[in-house]
């Protein structure tokens, strides 16, 4: 997880446009190195859902969404008198920090080091996301407005 924090306080909405708008925002700013950090982030949860039906349909994914679909081999006989299909397909992604997460990371990166130099605190609106590392493909993405606020 990489976490922006802007300079200043209500700093959110602009760096926000600069991460979208300029295209090599986030490789000019992710770390190149790695170095001990003391880690202050609040706790947070943050979900999404989407019916991704209408776009599994555009991309040519019909069949299943038929009374028609075979799906028989999926599932055990029973007594049920129609046909099994799909009516929806939704997604939902969950993403939940804690302190016993943030706590994890700190000592499995910590151990054996001195004490962190620098010290990393988000205490104001920020902006964090999720990136696989081989490929670069952003996973998650979002913004806390209020870390004060407890989930």
């Amino acid at each position: 997880m990489y976490i922006f924090l802007p300079d200043d306080h209500d700093g959110l909405f602009e760096l926000t446009q600069k991460i979208f708008s300029e295209p090599m925002f986030l490789e000019q700013h992710l770390p190149t190195e790695k170095c001990h950090v003391g880690i202050s982030v609040p706790n947070f949860k943050i979900s999404f859902q989407i019916d991704v039906k209408d776009f599994l349909k555009d991309m040519g994914l019909e069949l299943p969404f038929l009374r028609e679909a075979e799906f028989s081999d999926m599932i055990k006989e029973d007594d049920s008198s129609g046909p099994l299909f799909l009516s929806d397909v939704l997604h939902k992604a969950v993403l939940e920090v804690d302190q016993k997460g943030i706590e994890e990371t700190s000592v499995s990166m910590g151990l054996g080091k001195p004490l962190p130099a620098q010290h990393f605190k988000a205490d104001h609106p920020f902006f964090f996301m999720i990136r696989e590392e081989f490929s670069g493909t952003v996973i998650f993405m979002g913004h806390v407005l209020d870390p004060s606020s407890r989930t």
